[in-house]
């Protein structure tokens, strides 16, 4: 498992594929986001999870997780547009997985080029 980082918020990134835990997988388990409680409400959740994203594309690497929160005080509404700000897709209610799949090659070129249309690059950017 790798811990990943941006300012205080950090989350575990543990690889994935059907028979367990594979280090070379290109789908990851992203787990435990946490920003500690003096830190939150700041953006850092948001910095974390758009680096996180921008370095999932360049690997071509899929995000998993499960969409609930693991404290009081946090609203799972909250959380899920969280996510979805950040690519994330529900692909199942119970428990509530979301994935974010990676932006194809050609298409994180375009974007890094800023030759796409406002949509995409906001959507990805």
């Amino acid at each position: 498992m790798d811990t990943y980082k941006v300012g205080e918020a950090s989350c575990d990134l543990e690889p994935f594929n059907e028979k367990g835990f594979d280090m070379n997988s290109s789908v990851k388990w992203l787990k435990n986001l946490y920003v500690p409680a003096e830190h939150r409400k700041q953006g850092l959740a948001s910095k974390l999870l758009l680096q996180l994203g921008k370095e999932a594309d360049q690997a071509q690497v899929a995000l998993i997780l499960e969409c609930r929160p693991y404290e009081e005080g946090i609203d799972a509404e909250s959380l899920e547009r969280l996510y979805k700000r950040h690519g994330f897709v529900t692909i199942q209610e119970k428990p509530k997985l979301m994935t974010r799949i990676p932006v194809p090659p050609m298409l994180f070129e375009a974007i890094k080029q800023k030759t796409t249309s406002k949509i995409i690059t906001d959507i990805y950017s």
